[in-house]
């Protein structure tokens, strides 16, 4: 099974671009620097993203049972490793995070650098946040220390939109998962203008 990285393991990490790629066949590996997350989503081996369509009044429950975490602090090096070697990786992060996942794209291009590594990288930047495509570039050459051209080393930055809502429960307590997502049923990430 192919893995994407997921890089922010949180409410739109899980609910949005974990249900997707796992439904696409993908297994995915969520990123994170909150090791307790990472730990109770490896213990309990699974999580649910329950999806509700408004129009038609119904609700899916989906079950994720196939990934992996990585602790993007602890495991960096395993965490480039896997960055550089998948052929997507997706984020879904606050602003305050933006500056570590750039000097790991960073860490990444030089990784594939030094590996000859020539395959097609695509890392969709989500976030709700106006600038976010100047933002990582400023911040990439900040780390490269030069004006890199992404496209020439084949990785190609993608700005996203998590346009599904994402949710914790109201009532925790009904549910036996500690890790579920609610929320609204959009079947599609929105990348660039597409």
């Amino acid at each position: 099974m192919e893995k994407v990285l997921i890089v922010g393991s949180g409410r739109s990490g899980r609910g949005m671009l974990g249900e997707l790629y796992e439904k696409d066949g993908f297994m995915p590996v969520f990123a994170d620097i909150d090791v307790s997350l990472l730990d109770g989503l490896k213990k309990q081996g699974y999580y649910e993203v329950s999806m509700h369509n408004i129009k038609e009044n119904k609700t899916k429950i989906s079950r994720i049972e196939h990934f992996e975490t990585v602790d993007v602090v602890n495991e960096y090096d395993r965490y480039i490793e896997l960055m550089a070697k998948c052929r997507f990786v997706s984020s879904a992060l606050m602003p305050d995070a933006f500056e570590h996942f750039a000097k790991a794209i960073c860490d990444c291009v030089k990784y594939r650098r030094n590996k000859k590594i020539h395959t097609p990288l695509y890392i969709t930047l989500g976030a709700n946040y106006v600038g976010l495509r100047q933002t990582y570039q400023e911040l990439i050459e900040k780390y490269l220390g030069e004006k890199s051209d992404l496209k020439k080393e084949n990785v190609h930055l993608l700005m996203s939109i998590v346009n599904r809502k994402n949710l914790l429960p109201a009532h925790p307590e009904e549910y036996e998962d500690r890790y579920r997502i609610e929320g609204d049923d959009k079947p599609v990430l929105r990348v660039d203008n597409d």
